[in-house]
């Protein structure tokens, strides 16, 4: 079961960096977050990964998940469609 979360949060975590770093550049049109405070939700959202990470090296699936929905749902969410809008591939 450990192995099997671990490998689901580094699935989402790989998606959620290959996205963030592909589009950091991108402008939050249409959000109602401009371009700085888009920018602002990636950083956390990068500091979130950062913070999962460490806690699947060392054990934790249970908190990493935890962490790593978090992230998502506070930070990410915010900024996904936005990126999609500015750039959908």
């Amino acid at each position: 079961m450990t192995r099997w979360l671990a490998r689901g949060i580094a699935c989402l975590l790989g998606a959620l960096i290959l996205v963030g770093l592909a589009s950091a550049g991108a402008t939050a049109s249409g959000s109602g977050a401009d371009r700085s405070e888009a920018i602002q939700q990636l950083e956390v959202t990068r500091e979130s990964i950062d913070r999962t990470l460490e806690l699947v090296k060392g054990g934790k699936a249970e908190q990493a998940f935890s962490e790593a929905k978090d992230g998502y749902l506070t930070h990410f969410e915010l900024v996904e469609v936005p990126l999609r809008v500015a750039d959908a591939a």
